[in-house]
Protein backbone atom coordinates (compact mmCIF):
# COMPACT_ATOMS: atom_id res chain seq x y z
CA UNK A 1 0.00 0.00 0.00
CA UNK A 2 1.08 3.35 -0.73
CA UNK A 3 1.97 6.25 2.20
CA UNK A 4 -0.51 8.70 2.13
CA UNK A 5 2.46 10.97 3.45
CA UNK A 6 3.56 10.87 -0.23
CA UNK A 7 0.33 11.06 -1.75
CA UNK A 8 -0.17 15.24 -1.66
CA UNK A 9 0.34 15.55 -5.45
CA UNK A 10 -1.61 12.20 -6.69
CA UNK A 11 -4.84 11.50 -7.45
CA UNK A 12 -7.72 10.34 -4.17
CA UNK A 13 -7.42 6.84 -2.80
CA UNK A 14 -8.34 4.79 0.30
CA UNK A 15 -7.20 5.17 3.62
CA UNK A 16 -9.52 2.34 5.33
CA UNK A 17 -12.98 3.67 5.65
CA UNK A 18 -11.67 7.55 4.58
CA UNK A 19 -10.88 8.75 1.11
CA UNK A 20 -7.79 11.19 1.66
CA UNK A 21 -8.18 14.07 -1.05
CA UNK A 22 -5.48 16.22 -0.54
CA UNK A 23 -3.02 17.55 2.01
CA UNK A 24 -3.80 21.05 4.30
CA UNK A 25 -1.11 21.26 6.69
CA UNK A 26 2.33 19.52 8.07
CA UNK A 27 4.03 21.00 11.22
CA UNK A 28 6.93 19.49 13.44
CA UNK A 29 5.45 15.80 14.18
CA UNK A 30 2.75 15.78 11.87
CA UNK A 31 0.37 15.72 8.51
CA UNK A 32 -2.75 16.82 8.30
CA UNK A 33 -5.08 15.68 5.61
CA UNK A 34 -8.38 16.74 3.88
CA UNK A 35 -10.80 13.15 3.88
CA UNK A 36 -13.79 12.20 3.00
CA UNK A 37 -15.50 9.60 5.40
CA UNK A 38 -17.21 7.50 2.90
CA UNK A 39 -19.83 5.44 5.54
CA UNK A 40 -21.34 8.97 6.64
CA UNK A 41 -19.65 10.83 3.05
CA UNK A 42 -19.17 13.66 5.09
CA UNK A 43 -15.25 15.51 4.90
CA UNK A 44 -13.22 15.33 7.60
CA UNK A 45 -9.49 16.42 8.64
CA UNK A 46 -6.89 13.43 9.46
CA UNK A 47 -3.78 13.96 11.01
CA UNK A 48 -1.08 11.55 10.66
CA UNK A 49 2.42 11.14 12.43
CA UNK A 50 5.19 11.74 10.10
CA UNK A 51 7.62 8.70 9.64
CA UNK A 52 4.35 6.80 11.29
CA UNK A 53 5.74 2.96 11.12
CA UNK A 54 9.30 4.12 13.02
CA UNK A 55 6.93 6.47 14.91
CA UNK A 56 8.22 6.64 18.68
CA UNK A 57 6.40 5.79 22.01
CA UNK A 58 6.59 9.62 22.98
CA UNK A 59 4.96 10.46 19.56
CA UNK A 60 2.33 8.11 19.68
CA UNK A 61 1.47 9.00 23.67
CA UNK A 62 1.64 12.37 22.44
CA UNK A 63 -1.23 11.64 19.39
CA UNK A 64 -3.56 10.05 21.97
CA UNK A 65 -3.28 12.95 24.28
CA UNK A 66 -4.32 15.41 21.81
CA UNK A 67 -7.55 13.39 21.13
CA UNK A 68 -8.01 12.88 25.08
CA UNK A 69 -7.71 16.61 25.91
CA UNK A 70 -9.96 17.75 22.55
CA UNK A 71 -12.05 15.03 22.67
CA UNK A 72 -12.67 15.99 27.03
CA UNK A 73 -14.58 19.54 26.12
CA UNK A 74 -17.09 20.16 23.82
CA UNK A 75 -17.32 23.52 22.57
CA UNK A 76 -18.48 25.55 19.96
CA UNK A 77 -15.43 27.41 19.26
CA UNK A 78 -13.28 23.81 19.78
CA UNK A 79 -12.25 21.32 16.72
CA UNK A 80 -14.01 17.90 17.97
CA UNK A 81 -12.41 14.69 18.28
CA UNK A 82 -14.55 11.93 15.68
CA UNK A 83 -11.91 9.01 16.50
CA UNK A 84 -8.23 7.14 16.57
CA UNK A 85 -6.55 4.58 15.44
CA UNK A 86 -4.41 3.03 13.82
CA UNK A 87 -4.01 1.59 9.90
CA UNK A 88 -1.45 -0.78 8.25
CA UNK A 89 1.06 0.46 10.97
CA UNK A 90 0.33 4.29 10.48
CA UNK A 91 -1.20 6.22 13.40
CA UNK A 92 -3.92 9.01 12.71
CA UNK A 93 -6.45 10.95 14.42
CA UNK A 94 -9.76 12.21 13.07
CA UNK A 95 -11.19 15.95 13.32
CA UNK A 96 -13.76 17.71 12.36
CA UNK A 97 -13.04 19.33 8.91
CA UNK A 98 -13.06 22.96 9.16
CA UNK A 99 -13.73 24.85 5.68
CA UNK A 100 -12.03 27.96 6.12
CA UNK A 101 -8.04 29.37 6.44
CA UNK A 102 -6.26 29.68 9.30
CA UNK A 103 -5.94 32.71 11.36
CA UNK A 104 -2.21 33.37 10.42
CA UNK A 105 -3.57 32.83 6.40
CA UNK A 106 -5.65 35.50 7.15
CA UNK A 107 -3.02 37.93 8.35
CA UNK A 108 -0.64 37.26 6.47
CA UNK A 109 -3.16 37.66 3.42
CA UNK A 110 -4.13 41.31 5.61
CA UNK A 111 -7.77 40.23 4.88
CA UNK A 112 -8.48 40.56 8.74
CA UNK A 113 -8.70 43.36 10.42
CA UNK A 114 -7.87 44.73 14.25
CA UNK A 115 -11.43 44.58 15.35
CA UNK A 116 -12.41 41.62 14.17
CA UNK A 117 -8.81 39.97 14.90
CA UNK A 118 -9.86 41.05 18.69
CA UNK A 119 -13.38 39.29 18.41
CA UNK A 120 -11.78 36.50 16.95
CA UNK A 121 -9.75 36.12 20.12
CA UNK A 122 -12.30 37.13 22.70
CA UNK A 123 -14.39 33.99 21.21
CA UNK A 124 -10.91 31.58 21.00
CA UNK A 125 -10.20 33.35 25.25
CA UNK A 126 -13.37 32.11 26.24
CA UNK A 127 -12.96 28.54 24.71
CA UNK A 128 -9.62 28.01 26.15
CA UNK A 129 -11.01 29.01 29.31
CA UNK A 130 -13.36 26.20 29.33
CA UNK A 131 -10.27 23.73 28.43
CA UNK A 132 -9.14 25.39 31.80
CA UNK A 133 -12.07 25.02 33.95
CA UNK A 134 -11.67 21.22 32.49
CA UNK A 135 -8.10 21.12 34.00
CA UNK A 136 -6.64 21.47 30.19
CA UNK A 137 -3.23 24.05 29.03
CA UNK A 138 -2.93 23.91 25.73
CA UNK A 139 0.39 25.18 25.26
CA UNK A 140 0.33 26.17 21.84
CA UNK A 141 -1.57 28.85 20.84
CA UNK A 142 -0.76 30.71 17.63
CA UNK A 143 -2.85 31.91 14.82
CA UNK A 144 -1.95 28.83 12.33
CA UNK A 145 -3.73 26.96 15.00
CA UNK A 146 -6.63 28.90 14.90
CA UNK A 147 -9.12 28.31 12.44
CA UNK A 148 -11.91 30.64 11.05
CA UNK A 149 -14.78 29.34 9.07
CA UNK A 150 -16.39 30.63 5.85
CA UNK A 151 -19.21 32.59 8.76
CA UNK A 152 -16.14 33.73 10.43
CA UNK A 153 -16.20 31.42 13.74
CA UNK A 154 -13.19 30.77 15.11
CA UNK A 155 -11.90 27.50 16.18
CA UNK A 156 -9.16 25.96 18.06
CA UNK A 157 -6.74 23.00 17.04
CA UNK A 158 -3.97 21.53 17.22
CA UNK A 159 -3.89 19.86 21.22
CA UNK A 160 -0.47 17.72 20.82
CA UNK A 161 0.76 20.14 23.39
CA UNK A 162 -2.30 19.78 25.45
CA UNK A 163 -0.92 19.09 28.96
CA UNK A 164 -3.10 18.48 32.34
CA UNK A 165 -2.78 21.42 35.45
CA UNK A 166 -0.77 20.45 38.36
CA UNK A 167 0.82 17.45 35.97
CA UNK A 168 4.57 17.32 35.57
CA UNK A 169 5.17 19.68 32.19
CA UNK A 170 8.10 18.54 29.76
CA UNK A 171 8.85 21.39 27.54
CA UNK A 172 11.43 19.39 25.19
CA UNK A 173 11.02 15.84 23.17
CA UNK A 174 13.34 12.83 24.08
CA UNK A 175 16.08 14.71 22.22
CA UNK A 176 16.03 17.89 24.53
CA UNK A 177 14.53 20.38 21.88
CA UNK A 178 12.38 22.57 22.92
CA UNK A 179 9.00 21.73 22.07
CA UNK A 180 6.14 24.74 21.07
CA UNK A 181 6.54 27.94 19.66
CA UNK A 182 8.83 30.42 21.60
CA UNK A 183 7.28 33.71 19.62
CA UNK A 184 4.01 32.91 21.31
CA UNK A 185 5.16 30.77 24.27
CA UNK A 186 5.11 31.76 27.86
CA UNK A 187 8.45 33.10 29.62
CA UNK A 188 8.02 30.05 32.04
CA UNK A 189 7.43 27.60 28.97
CA UNK A 190 10.10 28.85 27.14
CA UNK A 191 12.38 28.60 30.56
CA UNK A 192 11.65 24.79 30.58
CA UNK A 193 9.68 25.57 33.87
CA UNK A 194 7.17 23.18 34.92
CA UNK A 195 5.38 26.00 36.67
CA UNK A 196 2.96 26.33 33.44
CA UNK A 197 -0.60 27.60 34.37
CA UNK A 198 -3.35 29.08 32.55
CA UNK A 199 -1.89 32.26 32.67
CA UNK A 200 0.70 30.82 30.58
CA UNK A 201 -2.32 30.45 27.64
CA UNK A 202 -3.82 34.20 28.41
CA UNK A 203 0.44 35.08 27.63
CA UNK A 204 0.17 33.26 23.84
CA UNK A 205 -3.34 34.79 22.80
CA UNK A 206 -2.11 38.25 24.00
CA UNK A 207 0.59 37.45 21.52
CA UNK A 208 -1.56 36.32 18.79
CA UNK A 209 -2.96 39.54 19.30
CA UNK A 210 0.14 41.25 19.05
CA UNK A 211 0.70 40.11 16.31
CA UNK A 212 -2.17 41.19 14.48
CA UNK A 213 -1.80 44.65 15.88
CA UNK A 214 1.80 45.67 14.78
CA UNK A 215 2.19 42.85 11.83
CA UNK A 216 4.30 40.36 13.57
CA UNK A 217 4.78 38.07 17.08
CA UNK A 218 6.68 39.49 20.04
CA UNK A 219 10.75 39.65 18.77
CA UNK A 220 9.74 38.26 15.53
CA UNK A 221 12.43 40.37 13.91
CA UNK A 222 14.64 38.61 16.05
CA UNK A 223 17.56 35.42 14.91
CA UNK A 224 16.01 31.85 17.04
CA UNK A 225 18.87 31.74 19.56
CA UNK A 226 17.98 35.66 20.25
CA UNK A 227 14.21 34.93 20.35
CA UNK A 228 14.38 32.76 23.16
CA UNK A 229 16.67 34.59 25.59
CA UNK A 230 14.65 37.89 24.54
CA UNK A 231 11.50 36.17 25.82
CA UNK A 232 12.74 35.35 28.89
CA UNK A 233 14.94 38.27 29.82
CA UNK A 234 13.01 41.08 27.72
CA UNK A 235 9.81 43.17 27.24
CA UNK A 236 9.06 43.29 23.70
CA UNK A 237 8.20 46.53 22.58
CA UNK A 238 4.57 48.07 23.01
CA UNK A 239 2.52 47.71 20.16
CA UNK A 240 1.81 52.12 19.73
CA UNK A 241 5.82 52.15 19.36
CA UNK A 242 5.51 50.50 16.49
CA UNK A 243 2.28 51.59 14.92
CA UNK A 244 0.61 54.43 16.48
CA UNK A 245 -2.59 53.58 15.05
CA UNK A 246 -3.10 51.06 17.69
CA UNK A 247 -5.92 52.16 20.15
CA UNK A 248 -4.76 52.60 23.34
CA UNK A 249 -7.08 50.16 25.04
CA UNK A 250 -6.07 47.45 22.42
CA UNK A 251 -2.73 48.29 23.63
CA UNK A 252 -3.27 47.97 27.42
CA UNK A 253 -5.05 44.72 27.18
CA UNK A 254 -2.29 43.06 25.06
CA UNK A 255 0.53 44.05 27.95
CA UNK A 256 -1.75 43.19 30.19
CA UNK A 257 -1.47 39.60 28.53
CA UNK A 258 1.97 39.39 28.07
CA UNK A 259 3.69 40.87 31.36
CA UNK A 260 6.70 38.41 31.77
CA UNK A 261 5.75 37.66 35.40
CA UNK A 262 2.45 35.70 35.31
CA UNK A 263 0.89 37.88 38.23
CA UNK A 264 0.84 40.69 36.32
CA UNK A 265 -1.24 39.09 33.65
CA UNK A 266 -4.94 38.89 33.48
CA UNK A 267 -6.44 36.21 36.36
CA UNK A 268 -8.09 33.97 33.38
CA UNK A 269 -8.96 34.02 29.66
CA UNK A 270 -12.15 34.74 30.26
CA UNK A 271 -11.52 38.12 32.14
CA UNK A 272 -9.69 38.68 28.91
CA UNK A 273 -12.48 37.41 26.64
CA UNK A 274 -14.73 40.03 28.95
CA UNK A 275 -12.60 42.85 28.45
CA UNK A 276 -12.47 42.42 24.45
CA UNK A 277 -15.73 42.37 24.00
CA UNK A 278 -16.47 45.16 26.18
CA UNK A 279 -13.83 47.08 24.15
CA UNK A 280 -15.82 45.99 20.97
CA UNK A 281 -19.04 47.12 22.38
CA UNK A 282 -17.58 50.27 23.47
CA UNK A 283 -18.08 49.52 27.29
CA UNK A 284 -15.85 50.42 29.65
CA UNK A 285 -12.77 47.24 30.12
CA UNK A 286 -11.79 46.09 33.93
CA UNK A 287 -7.68 46.25 32.86
CA UNK A 288 -6.15 49.54 33.36
CA UNK A 289 -2.91 50.65 32.24
CA UNK A 290 0.49 49.98 34.76
CA UNK A 291 1.98 52.08 36.90
CA UNK A 292 5.07 54.39 36.44
CA UNK A 293 7.02 52.38 37.98
CA UNK A 294 6.28 49.46 36.11
CA UNK A 295 6.09 51.22 32.91
CA UNK A 296 9.68 52.68 33.94
CA UNK A 297 10.66 48.48 34.18
CA UNK A 298 9.24 47.79 31.44
CA UNK A 299 11.14 50.50 29.55
CA UNK A 300 14.58 49.44 31.05
CA UNK A 301 13.83 45.62 29.64
CA UNK A 302 13.15 46.90 26.11
CA UNK A 303 16.27 49.30 26.46
CA UNK A 304 19.04 47.26 28.30
CA UNK A 305 22.25 49.00 26.36
CA UNK A 306 20.70 52.41 27.12
CA UNK A 307 18.92 52.33 30.23
CA UNK A 308 22.09 50.28 32.27
CA UNK A 309 24.47 52.93 30.80
CA UNK A 310 22.11 55.56 32.16
CA UNK A 311 21.86 54.05 35.46
CA UNK A 312 25.39 53.61 35.82
CA UNK A 313 25.82 57.61 34.12
CA UNK A 314 23.74 58.41 37.55
CA UNK A 315 25.30 56.39 40.02
CA UNK A 316 29.03 57.44 39.20
CA UNK A 317 28.00 61.36 39.24
CA UNK A 318 26.39 60.79 42.17
CA UNK A 319 29.58 58.78 44.15
CA UNK A 320 32.02 61.68 42.69
CA UNK A 321 28.98 64.31 44.26
CA UNK A 322 29.78 62.80 47.16
CA UNK A 323 33.52 61.98 47.21
CA UNK A 324 35.36 64.05 44.72
CA UNK A 325 36.61 67.57 44.57
CA UNK A 326 34.30 70.59 42.42
CA UNK A 327 36.76 71.06 38.97
CA UNK A 328 36.58 66.58 38.86
CA UNK A 329 32.74 66.87 39.50
CA UNK A 330 31.91 69.77 36.91
CA UNK A 331 34.54 67.92 34.59
CA UNK A 332 32.60 64.42 34.65
CA UNK A 333 29.26 65.87 34.81
CA UNK A 334 29.46 67.86 31.34
CA UNK A 335 31.32 64.48 30.31
CA UNK A 336 28.61 62.12 31.40
CA UNK A 337 26.24 64.69 29.95
CA UNK A 338 27.76 64.07 26.35
CA UNK A 339 28.01 60.53 26.98
CA UNK A 340 24.04 60.10 27.49
CA UNK A 341 23.35 62.18 24.39
CA UNK A 342 25.23 60.39 22.59
CA UNK A 343 24.13 57.36 24.00
CA UNK A 344 20.17 57.98 23.40
CA UNK A 345 21.03 59.19 19.88
CA UNK A 346 22.99 55.61 19.04
CA UNK A 347 19.60 53.84 21.06
CA UNK A 348 17.42 55.75 18.35
CA UNK A 349 19.48 54.86 15.45
CA UNK A 350 19.52 51.21 16.51
CA UNK A 351 15.75 50.93 17.07
CA UNK A 352 15.19 52.23 13.45
CA UNK A 353 17.14 48.48 12.16
CA UNK A 354 18.82 50.58 9.80
CA UNK A 355 22.15 50.54 10.33
CA UNK A 356 22.15 48.50 13.05
CA UNK A 357 25.38 46.42 12.20
CA UNK A 358 27.29 49.93 12.09
CA UNK A 359 26.11 51.79 14.83
CA UNK A 360 26.99 48.87 17.53
CA UNK A 361 30.70 50.01 16.58
CA UNK A 362 29.78 53.67 16.58
CA UNK A 363 28.41 52.99 20.28
CA UNK A 364 31.49 51.01 21.29
CA UNK A 365 33.97 53.66 19.91
CA UNK A 366 31.94 56.06 22.06
CA UNK A 367 31.76 54.31 25.43
CA UNK A 368 35.98 53.83 24.98
CA UNK A 369 36.73 57.59 24.46
CA UNK A 370 34.40 58.79 26.73
CA UNK A 371 35.18 56.60 29.36
CA UNK A 372 38.90 57.09 29.15
CA UNK A 373 38.25 61.30 28.88
CA UNK A 374 36.43 60.35 31.88
CA UNK A 375 39.57 58.16 33.84
CA UNK A 376 41.77 61.36 32.19
CA UNK A 377 40.22 63.28 33.97
CA UNK A 378 40.90 61.39 37.37
CA UNK A 379 43.53 59.14 38.57
CA UNK A 380 44.47 58.15 34.89
CA UNK A 381 46.41 54.45 34.82
CA UNK A 382 46.16 54.24 38.64
CA UNK A 383 42.19 54.58 38.68
CA UNK A 384 40.23 51.68 40.16
CA UNK A 385 37.78 52.50 37.40
CA UNK A 386 40.14 50.57 34.72
CA UNK A 387 38.27 47.74 35.89
CA UNK A 388 35.36 49.39 33.61
CA UNK A 389 37.28 47.76 30.67
CA UNK A 390 37.08 44.40 30.96
CA UNK A 391 33.63 44.74 31.52
CA UNK A 392 32.91 46.81 28.26
CA UNK A 393 34.19 43.83 26.62
CA UNK A 394 32.06 41.52 28.67
CA UNK A 395 28.65 43.71 27.94
CA UNK A 396 29.53 43.57 23.92
CA UNK A 397 28.80 39.82 24.07
CA UNK A 398 25.32 40.63 24.54
CA UNK A 399 25.44 41.98 21.11
CA UNK A 400 26.41 38.40 19.96
CA UNK A 401 28.86 39.24 17.44
CA UNK A 402 32.35 37.47 17.79
CA UNK A 403 33.63 40.89 15.77
CA UNK A 404 32.31 43.64 17.86
CA UNK A 405 33.84 41.67 21.05
CA UNK A 406 37.23 41.77 19.20
CA UNK A 407 36.72 45.72 18.14
CA UNK A 408 35.77 46.30 21.72
CA UNK A 409 38.48 44.07 23.03
CA UNK A 410 41.29 46.23 21.45
CA UNK A 411 39.52 49.48 21.14
CA UNK A 412 39.95 49.29 25.72
CA UNK A 413 43.16 47.91 25.02
CA UNK A 414 44.20 51.27 22.78
CA UNK A 415 42.40 53.06 25.12
CA UNK A 416 44.54 51.88 28.33
CA UNK A 417 47.61 52.57 26.02
CA UNK A 418 46.77 55.99 25.74
CA UNK A 419 46.43 56.59 29.67
CA UNK A 420 49.55 54.76 30.21
CA UNK A 421 51.33 57.17 27.19
CA UNK A 422 49.88 60.34 28.96
CA UNK A 423 50.70 59.12 32.69
CA UNK A 424 52.28 61.66 34.07
CA UNK A 425 54.80 58.88 36.69
CA UNK A 426 58.23 58.81 36.02
CA UNK A 427 58.75 55.10 36.57
CA UNK A 428 55.96 53.45 34.58
CA UNK A 429 54.98 50.15 36.25
CA UNK A 430 55.54 47.94 33.17
CA UNK A 431 54.71 45.05 35.20
CA UNK A 432 51.00 46.52 35.99
CA UNK A 433 50.84 47.41 32.34
CA UNK A 434 51.38 43.86 30.94
CA UNK A 435 48.85 42.35 33.39
CA UNK A 436 45.60 44.43 32.41
CA UNK A 437 46.48 43.46 29.10
CA UNK A 438 46.75 39.98 30.09
CA UNK A 439 43.02 40.44 31.39
CA UNK A 440 41.53 42.34 27.98
CA UNK A 441 42.88 39.96 26.18
CA UNK A 442 41.86 36.41 28.06
CA UNK A 443 38.08 38.48 28.49
CA UNK A 444 37.53 39.24 24.95
CA UNK A 445 38.81 35.85 24.06
CA UNK A 446 36.58 34.06 26.67
CA UNK A 447 33.62 35.97 25.45
CA UNK A 448 34.72 35.62 22.03
CA UNK A 449 34.26 31.70 22.48
CA UNK A 450 30.94 32.01 23.86
CA UNK A 451 29.42 34.36 21.44
CA UNK A 452 30.79 31.87 18.84
CA UNK A 453 29.03 28.65 20.28
CA UNK A 454 25.62 30.82 20.57
CA UNK A 455 26.17 32.04 17.11
CA UNK A 456 26.80 28.34 15.94
CA UNK A 457 23.67 27.48 17.70
CA UNK A 458 21.59 30.15 16.14
CA UNK A 459 22.67 29.27 12.74
CA UNK A 460 21.76 25.44 13.39
CA UNK A 461 18.40 26.30 14.60
CA UNK A 462 17.86 28.42 11.25
CA UNK A 463 18.01 25.39 9.42
CA UNK A 464 16.06 22.87 11.54
CA UNK A 465 12.18 22.97 12.03
CA UNK A 466 12.42 25.26 15.47
CA UNK A 467 13.77 28.06 13.42
CA UNK A 468 9.26 28.43 12.60
CA UNK A 469 8.85 30.39 15.80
Amino acid sequence: MSDPRNEARREPFEFGKYQILEEIGRGGMGVVYKARQKDLDRPVAIKMILASHVASPEQVTRLQSEAQAAAQVNHPNIVGVIEIGSHNGQHFLVMEFIEGKSLAELLEEGSIGLRDCAGVVADVAHAVHELHEQGILHRDLKPSNILIDSDGRPFVTDFGLAHGLGEESANSDGGGRLIGTPGYMAPELVAGSSAACPKSDVYSLGAVLYEAATGKAPFGDDTPVDRLMNVIDKEPPPPRTLDRGVPVAVETVILACIARRPERRYETAAALSADLKCWLSGQPMEVVPPAGLHRLRRWIRRHPALGARLLGFGAFFAIALGFETQPYVGQVGALLGLWAAASVACEIVYSRRTARHAIRFVWASVDAILFTAIVLAGDGVNSALLLVYPLMVATAGFWSRVSLVVYVTFASMLSYGVLAYVDKSEDPDLHQHLIFYTVLLLSGLVVGMQVRRLRSLNRYLASSRLARF
